[in-house]
Parts: C-alpha cells; structure tokens; sequence
C-alpha cells in the first residue's frame, strides 16, 4: 500500500487520460481539492479493467521546470489472485504514464540512467 510517485510535464498529465482510453482503459477524471489545502485543486483519474480500478492523482502547481507530480496509488489485495490482477493493472497504468515521460522522482531510478 501507499503511493508512488512519477513527475510529469503538465501538458503530458492533461492528456494521460485519452492516451490511457486510447490504450483500452474505462478512464473517470474527476476535479476534488484537498480539505488540508481548499485552494489547490486536484485532478483525480480512476482508470478501469474489469473489476478492478487503479486511481491517479495530480495536483494542479507545476514545479518551475513546468512538470508536476502524479501519484498512483498502489494495487493492493488480500487475495493472492486478486493482488496479481490488481499488481498488473498497476503496471499496465504505471508503463503508459512513462511511455509519455513520467518518471520517478526518486534519485538513482535505474530509468534516470542513460
């Protein structure tokens, strides 16, 4: 459980949810805000197949480079089949976000390296 992080150019997180359509994901994009911080609003992406749901989400302020951070909540399941499925799907979400250039914020991400 919990999040990972990927960063992304804005224009990129604007179009994630017809590229993850595109790519046979049921996509619902909601705006909601953070009761901590009312002023800066999130956008909320909850990508579908199947049964089971991977949920993104982004706030709205861009770093000064103009890139933002997405987070992706993780796949989770008591169940071992389920945690698989969910695991997949996961992945699935997380290779379309980096295929159009989110990457890990963490340093030493082995896709940093060139």
């Amino acid at each position: 459980m919990g999040l990972d992080e990927r960063v992304m150019a804005v224009h990129a997180l604007v179009a994630l949810p017809d590229r993850l359509r595109a790519a046979g994901f049921d996509v619902e994009v909601t705006d909601d805000s953070n009761p901590e911080f009312p002023n800066n609003p999130i956008t909320v992406i909850t990508c579908r197949r199947g049964p089971d749901s991977q949920v993104l989400f982004w706030s709205h302020y861009p770093d000064d480079s103009g890139e933002c951070s997405l987070y992706i909540a993780n796949a989770w399941a008591w169940i071992k089949y389920i945690h698989k499925r969910r695991s997949m799907l996961q992945a699935d979400v997380t290779s379309i976000i980096e295929q159009y250039g989110g990457r890990s914020s963490l340093p030493g991400d082995p896709s940093e390296e060139v």
